[in-house]
């Protein structure tokens, strides 16, 4: 992945952050077809990662975005052993901007890609971040054989 996305930040959450809330495309609205959403990075990260920025979803009842520190108690996330980073980007990824990491992932849309890649931001912290959390939860949690697996959460990760 990091010949495709380049390498990881070691501080994850500032570079995180930086990812979603400092690059230029930052403030770029994006639309995502399956939930009708018009979002920026900026405003997702804001949204997942500071309760006080969500009362008009609370109020507006389309989303409900997990509380990153109750997913942490979550006896999943424990078993995993998350850590609050890896939450965040679960977290992130269940909501619009799975479009972002996926475009980036696989070059498609090429023009969202081509936008995200001359701004020199492929989001490499936060998909190695995905990464991680992703390989630490598949060997704790187990889907019952016949059951489907969708790429959404609701109240466990």
């Amino acid at each position: 992945v990091t010949g495709r996305i380049g390498s990881p930040f070691s501080n994850f959450e500032d570079a995180m952050k930086a990812e979603h809330c400092d690059r230029p495309t930052s403030t770029n609205e994006f639309f995502t077809k399956n939930r009708k959403i018009t979002t920026t990075t900026r405003r997702e990260w804001e949204i997942v990662t500071t309760p006080a920025c969500r009362p008009e979803l609370d109020k507006s009842k389309s989303r409900r975005i997990p509380d990153i520190g109750e997913l942490l108690e979550l006896e999943s996330s424990r078993k995993a052993g998350l850590g609050k980073v890896e939450v965040i980007s679960v977290v992130l990824y269940t909501g619009p901007v799975f479009m972002i990491y996926n475009c980036i992932l696989r070059h498609f849309p090429r023009k969202l890609y081509l936008e995200f890649k001359s701004a020199k931001n492929l989001f490499p912290t936060t998909i190695f971040v995905l990464v991680s959390a992703l390989q630490k939860l598949s060997r704790v949690c187990r889907v019952p054989p016949g059951m489907r697996l969708y790429r959404g959460i609701s109240d466990e990760v």
